[in-house]
């Protein structure tokens, strides 16, 4: 990994600006002769990390680097000077995390007094700072369970910081709290493995256990010198136990239980529920909505081949897209299947499900209609936050993402052909993306609901999956899917007459809404399709059957 002499003059120094402490690894002046090959070894180690890693992976580099320049310089090694280098490497890896958890502390504070005052919104970016640093030494910490060096620096840090993040989002909302439980899942069977195996041996210390070589990483450093707070690993692995861990990870998850959810189970019609027809207080075969801030619906009036918009209260929809029957036009539509609302170019974006293609909206009296995406199967469709549309295509069973502008979209989900294997779909219909680009996709005929996360190549089950049925651990012919402020899964049961709710995790779902039987009561769904939040979480369900639009209100905890 070394290279010429000259760059390794050029990259040392690269190391000194970036680490300066290390240079302290490099100063010792006893047996300058002997260790100058060790220096070598070490500088090029550490330089070639260090030139090649990202910024923002550097932790992760540090992490790797050190590890491997002990292997390659001291390991085996009786020389007290290799000693006093592995020892001044081991201080300067935990003053840089220990600097890392310092930092996730002070973010800490920021969301606790942000929300305080004004909510957990404004402080978004701190959590999504803490929750990504926090994931990085999770990480190094899993990777390197067995190295002492490491192991040692991150343990107690590492689980009394997801602890406080955990409790901090608990207190004041919820939205990341499945995420830091996944995370707890993690720390406990790490913290378990190593509980259960504490003589294990580290492959830079064969002839020595576990426990005796952090006993040793807590020694005076320099003799004499006392660091009582420098690697007193012993003491701080037997302060965690593996029991206050599931307590604290259960806490969260009571957090979750009182913060679900639950609705009015009588709806109020808010739309339609007149009969079939194609008159303005009428719908046919709704399919997906939109629902805006004031509270306005754009309806995909399937069978109708229109966007109607019904406003707040009124007894009647305006037209708001195409009354002009099945016919391609950019100004007509076929059968759509679903609308979303594009910010940032103020434009509504239809899947012309009939005409197969994605076509832009600019408002209902505007004439320069725009076809995004062409000769696409498309029922479901979605956006992120970055602006990529995600398209469902039933036919060729899989999900493609495309940059706005973009010919040809790229593969996120399925793809692999029609099956039930957790790389394939079977007709996927309705899908959802979330804040970590996870998508959630209905896979129709496979009666489950898939969730892929980003970069992935299989996704895994996250509802139903069961076979086809109805009981609760089972669904049939899922449409509609959601994701709530908590992490959880809602699923038109199109075949059940019912809207399911799914924690991750749990083989079991619970009715949210319906369930009662099919019919056009207001306790009744018949068919039911799209799913859908207003601002205030009152939850809306595109009743198919009964052409209508219902409304459940979320009811005060």
């Amino acid at each position: 990994m070394g290279g010429s002499s000259s760059s390794v003059t050029m990259t040392a120094e690269n190391a000194r600006l970036t680490f300066p402490h290390l240079q302290q690894v490099f100063d010792i002046q006893d047996q300058e002769i002997e260790i100058e090959n060790t220096r070598k070894k070490i500088f090029n180690y550490i330089v070639s990390g260090i030139d090649h890693a990202p910024a923002n992976d550097i932790m992760k580099n540090l992490v790797k680097y050190a590890i491997s320049y002990i292997t390659a310089a001291v390991e085996d090694s009786q020389d007290p000077i290799d000693r006093k280098i592995e020892r001044h490497i081991g201080r300067y890896l935990y003053t840089q995390l220990s600097a890392e958890f310092d930092e996730i502390k002070r973010k800490l504070k920021l969301i606790q007094h942000c929300m305080a005052i004004n909510g957990w919104k404004d402080a978004y970016a701190d959590i999504s700072y803490c929750i990504s640093r926090c994931g990085v030494l999770l990480s190094l910490f899993l990777n390197n369970i067995n190295h002492a060096l490491v192991m040692g620096t991150l343990f107690k840090e590492l689980c009394l910081v997801y602890i406080a993040l955990g409790l901090v989002l608990a207190e004041y909302n919820a939205v990341h709290i499945p995420h830091i439980i996944d995370r707890f899942n993690e720390i406990e069977e790490a913290v378990k493995k190593f509980k259960e195996a504490a003589c294990f041996t580290d492959p830079l210390r064969p002839d020595m256990m576990g426990i005796q070589i952090m006993d040793r990483l807590g020694e005076d450093l320099e003799g004499g010198s006392s660091d009582s707070g420098y690697f007193d690993l012993v003491g701080e692995i037997n302060s965690i136990k593996y029991e206050e861990l599931t307590n604290y990870k259960r806490q969260l998850e009571r957090q979750i239980q009182t913060k679900k959810n639950k609705f009015q189970q009588f709806a109020i019609t808010i739309a339609g529920g007149n009969g079939q027809g194609d008159d303005l207080n009428q719908l046919y075969s709704p399919e997906g909505i939109f629902i805006d801030n004031d509270k306005s619906i754009y309806i995909a009036d399937s069978e109708n081949d229109r966007i109607v918009k019904w406003k707040l209260n009124s007894n009647t929809g305006q037209i708001f897209a195409d009354e002009n029957g099945k016919k391609n036009q950019n100004n007509q539509l076929n059968s759509p299947a679903n609308i979303i609302f594009d910010k940032e170019n103020n434009s509504f974006i239809i899947s012309d499900y009939g005409n197969e293609r994605i076509i832009r909206y600019f408002g209902q009296n505007e004439t320069n209609q725009q076809i995004l995406i062409s000769n696409i199967s498309c029922l479901g469709l979605t956006m992120d936050k970055n602006g990529f549309i995600y398209v469902s295509d039933s036919q060729n069973n899989e999900v493609r993402r495309w940059k706005q502008g973009d010919e040809k979209g790229e593969l996120v989900a399925g793809g692999n052909g029609k099956g039930n294997h957790l790389n394939q779909l079977n007709h996927p219909r309705n899908i959802f993306i979330d804040d970590d680009y996870s998508l959630s996709i209905s896979d129709l005929e496979n009666h489950r609901v898939m969730k892929w996360k980003k970069d992935a190549k299989e996704g895994i089950i996250v509802a139903g999956g069961n076979g086809k049925g109805n009981s609760l651990k089972q669904l049939s012919y899922p449409e509609g899917v959601i994701v709530d402020h908590l992490g959880q899964i809602y699923v038109a049961d199109e075949d059940n007459d019912r809207v399911m709710r799914w924690c991750e995790g749990d083989e079991d779902g619970e009715i949210v809404v319906g369930g009662n039987g099919q019919g056009n009561q207001s306790n009744q769904l018949h068919g039911p399709l799209g799913l859908s939040f207003d601002n205030e979480e009152n939850l809306y369900v595109v009743d198919r059957n009964n052409h209508r639009i219902q409304k459940f209100e979320k009811l005060s905890n």
